[in-house]
């Protein structure tokens, strides 16, 4: 990436080579459809493209690629919720019965609403471990913290959605 985000035309080729099988089992996993999920892989690969030259030096590509990833992944759910169009219709498990299915729905939308109440870094944090795979020590020099802080931020952001899906249901 530090190649690619100095203006090295072939950088960008040689960083696909590398992340895109991960990129694409990460956004799939969490989609499970395919057009979905092309649309999702495609959209992050031009935000990266696109914020290359903010990508900060000798830093490690996979927290920003997941964390882009992710934050599309959201927006596509949240889109095809608010929407409920008929090809978001297909993300849906269709061998699930419709109470099943509407319950999932309404625990996905309490979760993406405690989700986004969270504090900053506790999101960033369970981005992070959660989603991008790091240790609690990547995380933490990431974060510029310790691993003690980042253990804390990951307990009481679980915990606070823990509580929150609990509550309204």
């Amino acid at each position: 990436m530090d190649c690619y985000a100095r203006g090295d035309a072939d950088g960008f080729e040689r960083l696909y080579e590398i992340v895109a099988d991960e990129l694409w089992a990460f956004i799939y996993a969490r989609l499970r459809h395919q057009a979905s999920a092309e649309d999702v892989m495609q959209q992050t690969l031009l935000h990266m493209h696109h914020a290359r030259g903010r990508f900060r030096a000798g830093a490690n590509v996979h927290p920003w690629m997941f964390t882009i990833a992710w934050r599309l992944i959201i927006d596509r759910r949240r889109r095809c919720r608010d929407a409920l169009d008929v090809d978001c219709l297909d993300l849906i498990d269709g061998r699930a019965q419709p109470d099943d299915q509407v319950s999932a729905i309404e625990l996905g939308g309490r979760l993406e609403t405690a989700y986004g109440e969270l504090p900053e870094r506790q999101r960033v944090a369970l981005e992070l471990v959660r989603v991008a795979g790091l240790s609690h020590k990547e995380t933490a020099e990431a974060l510029g913290t310790t691993e003690a802080a980042v253990k804390s931020l990951l307990h009481r952001a679980l915990a606070a959605l823990r509580d929150s899906t609990m509550e309204e249901a």
